[in-house]
């Protein structure tokens, strides 16, 4: 798992629409990672973060589609 431990909210900001929804796609996956080698509590909340961040790159793509499709009349 490659964790960038040093990135931050600033770095997440500068990014372009297409870089944050691939970040949050790499999250998902890193998350996904974890909880396969977690137990318990640990586990669950892994889970948890890579269906969040799946999620939010799913929003993050609707809304970007939304804003790059032209408006029907």
């Amino acid at each position: 798992m490659n964790s960038d431990a040093n990135f931050s909210s600033i770095d997440f900001r500068g990014l372009s629409k297409k870089e944050q929804i691939a970040k949050c796609r790499e999250m998902a996956r890193e998350a996904e990672g974890f909880a396969l080698i977690a137990n318990g509590e640990k586990h669950a909340a892994y889970a948890d973060l890579a269906m969040r961040c799946s999620a939010l790159a799913d929003e993050m793509e609707r809304d970007l589609s939304s804003m790059t499709r032209p408006e029907a009349r």
